[in-house]
């Protein structure tokens, strides 16, 4: 898809009040793999309807830390049951010398579309920080639509 189409669909997404921002700041997350399951992460997707994402994040807030992150599909509302994994995982360390300003973000040329009818009932994203004392962001954007269309 090239980045025009892309961006086409997201202006049209967006004027008809189908786009989709998810993003949570000043968080905390454990030292291993979670899905995240606050109500500003996830996004429960309507029978009928694929959730295209286009762009997604993670940043660390915390000097010599780090976050990761990556995007999945769960198996149930607000985040929950199975999750399948999403795509590429993105890392950010934020070495002694940084107070922590910075952020890794991925814009994906080929999107990733998650469907009602294969399984999914929710998007989100599974963090993980080097503890429970790191402060770190993530978040994610597209758009839903009427399965098998585009836009």
């Amino acid at each position: 898809m090239s980045d025009r189409l892309l961006m086409d669909q997201a202006l049209r997404a967006a004027r008809e009040g189908r786009a989709i921002y998810r993003s949570l700041v000043d968080q905390t997350a454990t030292d291993s793999f979670v899905v995240e399951t606050g109500a500003g992460t996830y996004y429960d997707i309507p029978e009928g309807k694929q959730v295209i994402v286009t762009c997604f994040w993670v940043g660390c807030g915390s000097p010599n830390e780090s976050v990761a992150g990556y995007m999945v599909s769960c198996s149930e509302t607000g985040g929950g049951g199975n999750a399948t994994t999403r795509g590429l995982e993105l890392h950010d360390h934020v070495g002694d010398k940084k107070d922590g300003s910075g952020h890794i973000k991925e814009t994906l040329s080929c999107p990733l579309c998650v469907k009602y009818s294969d399984g999914a009932r929710s998007v989100s994203m599974a963090i993980k920080a080097t503890d429970s004392d790191t402060i770190c962001l993530f978040g994610w954007c597209g758009w839903v639509e009427d399965e098998g269309t585009l836009s």
